[in-house]
C-alpha cells in the first residue's frame, strides 16, 4: 500500500494571530507547506508480517524570508512518535505557543506482525530533525545542528473481544545532536543541562459501547 498528501498553506495573517504578528503589529503573508509519503508492505503469512516506510516533511520559519513558512497542521490526528510528540508540541525552542508538530523533517520506519489470532505486535522507529534552524543555545540559529533525536515505539494490543482491547505502548527518545551540542555550548551557565534518555510506558484499555 502506497500513501501520500501535500498541503500548501498561504494567505495573510493577521495582527496577534502569531507571536511574529503580535510583535510586529504588521500583517503578515503565510507561505508553508507540508506533506507525507508512506509505503507499506504486508507479507503473504499467517501471522501478516509488515515492513514499512515513510517520510514527513513540515516547513519551519526562514529567517531570511519576509513571509511566515511555518506550517501549521491545524487538526491533526497523526502522531510521528509518543515522546516527539510532546517535544514538538512544547516547542520551548521556537516560543510558539503551539501545540502540534510544525519545522519538521522525518523520517519513519515500521514493522509489525500478529503473533496470534487476537494480538499485534508494532514496532516503529523515527528519525527527526528541524527543517529550518532553531532557536540556538548561543544565540547563533546558524550553528545549532538541526538533528532533534530518535525514538522508539513498540505497542502490543490484545483484543479480548469484539469490544474491549488492551493495549501496552513503550517509547524510547535518544535525544540528538541539537540537545547535545546545546548542552556543551552552555557549559558555564548555571543551569544543569543534562539530556539522558527518555522513556515512557503506557498501559490502556478501550472499550467500544
Amino acid at each position: 500500500a502506497l500513501k501520500g498528501e501535500i498541503v500548501k498553506e498561504w494567505g495573510i495573517v493577521e495582527p496577534g494571530m502569531q507571536p511574529v504578528t503580535a510583535a510586529t503589529g504588521n500583517n503578515e503573508r503565510l507561505d508553508a507547506w507540508g506533506g507525507y509519503v508512506e509505503g507499506e508492505y504486508t507479507f503473504d503469512n499467517v501471522y501478516a508480517p509488515y515492513l514499512g516506510l515513510g517520510y514527513i516533511f513540515m516547513s519551519g520559519d526562514n529567517d531570511d524570508s519576509d513571509a511566515i513558512e511555518q506550517f501549521n497542521p491545524l487538526f491533526e490526528d497523526e502522531t510521528y512518535g509518543q515522546i516527539a510528540e510532546v517535544i514538538y508540541g512544547a516547542q520551548y525552542w521556537q516560543m510558539l505557543g503551539d501545540t502540534s508538530m510544525t519545522n519538521a523533517s522525518i523520517w519513519k520506519l515500521s514493522a509489525g506482525v500478529n503473533p496470534t489470532e487476537n494480538t499485534t505486535l508494532d514496532l516503529t522507529y523515527y528519525s527527526l530533525s528541524a527543517a529550518q534552524p532553531l532557536w540556538s543555545w548561543t544565540g547563533d540559529a546558524d550553528d545549532q545542528n538541526q538533528y532533534i533525536g530518535s525514538e522508539y515505539d513498540v505497542t502490543f494490543n490484545y483484543n479480548y473481544s469484539e469490544d474491549v482491547t488492551f493495549g501496552l505502548m513503550y517509547a524510547l527518545f535518544i535525544p540528538g545532536k541539537f540537545f547535545e551540542e546545546g548542552a556543551d555550548e552552555v557549559a558555564g551557565d548555571p543551569w544543569d543541562y543534562s539530556f539522558e534518555n527518555a522513556q515512557e510506558l503506557v498501559g490502556s484499555v478501550k472499550v467500544v459501547f
